[in-house]
């Protein structure tokens, strides 16, 4: 772990003639502490496609995210990283044969809730013209550390470290001026005294939804690169305007069962298997969903609401199944977020060209795995990257049950690329022969991506109203809980 990490790597298609490439800068995930430049590998997009891809490193951890909260450390280090990639890209491209007037920033996970959090930054205006988020967005739960959250684990480091004056043992009142002695202290520290996983107490009890209120490192409001809240933000049409926002072009879109590793994971960790999908556990994790996210107010009636809509009808007997539990996650963490950034955006900048997708694909599993996989499963969170990139390190090495030499896997990869490189080159994303339409509040279409795409309105309609359209009014007109 070090400070020394900001280089990029440029992909350039072989037969490349002037200057006009379009080009598309990728934002690694890894929940801003892990991940690099190096583990995506894009040769065929370059090379069928004929653009150019850079990917990015930025600083990770504390080391990219510390913030204090005021001004002694803001925050934000790691977006900061990533812009001044994006400005070198915009000055140098040329070079390398590359139209620095026509930039396309994607990632994935926290690489798309950062390109997310860019496009939305003041200091990105621009920067860049088109944005692809893959299972994140500004708008995400997790995207964002709070105050309070930030200083904590400010604390926690000064005291690991040894930084805090003694008497911050017994008592401490957090000044400026503590923040910078403590920050001076850090000065004096090597790297690899950062530690990048370091354990704190999260208040959470989910059995998922406490592992991101476990967060210690991303991104912070900071009131100078992300200036308020990104719901303020995409409801303030002057703001819009005035920073770039609206004149750009967007895509979002997730996986159908984005939390299915995670799900199978923690069933797999559990003392006894067989009794992880009970009645009991699908209501604490639908109390967990509520408290993630409405923590002002988790009422009974929430909870039973969200318990209801995704565990019944139980049509295999008393107990919830796996893919209850598997919707349920993937909505709160990806599909509605992902779903409400657009919407929002749609609704205060209605002639910004903004698209939607599903990546609604049931992979082929290999013969000697099926005995493992003995139901249909879906794609689980960054395992449609298999079908984008040639390799994906973090993901390549954990789906070896997928077989990705079938002709339907074949196929995904050239819808998949070949949208998504659409869209880069020209704004539409569309493949001959497939309308991809845009996304509007109103029918809220989007492009189901299979091995033959389809369109469709209103993504998961029932589960999706059941967060934009129902629980926000409930939550309304009742009285906070403890």
């Amino acid at each position: 772990m070090a400070e020394d990490c900001l280089h990029l790597n440029i992909f350039v298609p072989s037969s490349l003639v002037g200057d006009h490439c379009h080009v598309m800068v990728y934002i690694h995930g890894g929940g801003h502490v892990t991940g690099d430049a190096t583990s995506a590998l894009p040769t065929d997009l370059v090379a069928d496609y004929g653009v150019i891809v850079v990917t990015l490193n930025y600083r990770l951890g504390y080391l990219g995210f510390l913030s204090t909260a005021d001004a002694a450390a803001p925050g934000n280090n790691g977006l900061r990283d990533q812009v001044m990639a994006i400005q070198w890209v915009k000055d140098n491209i040329w070079a390398f044969g590359g139209n620095s007037s026509d930039i396309t920033v994607f990632g994935h996970g926290s690489g798309a809730s950062s390109a997310s959090l860019l496009s939305l930054s003041p200091m990105s205006n621009g920067l860049f013209q088109k944005v692809i988020m893959m299972s994140g967005t500004a708008v995400a739960p997790w995207a964002l550390v709070s105050k309070e959250r930030s200083i904590e684990n400010f604390q926690h480091l000064a005291m690991q470290l040894g930084c805090y004056p003694w008497w911050c043992t017994y008592f401490c009142y957090e000044t400026l001026d503590l923040h910078y002695r403590v920050l001076d202290c850090f000065r004096q520290k090597e790297a690899l005294d950062f530690d990048p996983y370091p354990l704190i107490e999260s208040p959470g009890d989910g059995r998922f939804f406490g592992h991101f209120e476990n967060l210690y490192a991303g991104p912070t409001c900071d009131g100078i690169f992300v200036p308020n809240t990104p719901e303020l933000l995409l409801r303030n049409l002057t703001y819009l305007e005035n920073n770039g926002v609206s004149s750009r072009e967007y895509i979002s879109g997730t996986t159908n069962e984005e939390a299915l590793d995670a799900v199978n994971n923690a069933m797999m960790n559990h003392a006894e298997h067989e009794q992880f999908l009970t009645s009991h556990n699908m209501r604490m994790l639908a109390q967990d969903a509520a408290k993630f996210l409405y923590p002002t107010c988790t009422s009974p009636e929430v909870v039973n609401l969200i318990d209801f809509l995704y565990s019944y009808p139980r049509e295999r007997g008393p107990e919830p199944k796996l893919h209850d539990y598997v919707d349920l996650v993937t909505d709160a963490l990806y599909t509605y977020p992902s779903l409400e950034f657009l919407t929002m955006l749609a609704e205060t900048s209605p002639s910004t060209n903004i698209f939607m997708y599903l990546f609604n694909y049931y992979p082929d599993i290999k013969q000697n795995e099926t005995e493992f996989y003995n139901e249909t499963i879906g794609t689980a969170n960054t395992y449609d990257l298999l079908y984008f990139f040639d390799h994906i390190d973090s993901v390549n090495d954990t789906a070896g049950h997928i077989d990705l030499n079938t002709t339907s896997a074949q196929k995904m990869m050239e819808v998949y690329r070949g949208t998504l490189a659409a869209f880069a080159k020209t704004g539409n994303p569309s493949l001959p022969g497939t309308a991809w339409p845009r996304f509007d509040e109103g029918c809220r279409r989007y492009l189901s991506i299979e091995p033959e795409p389809k369109e469709g309105k209103r993504v998961f309609p029932q589960r999706m109203s059941l967060w934009q359209d129902y629980l926000p009014k409930v939550v309304e007109n009742l009285p906070s809980w403890g």
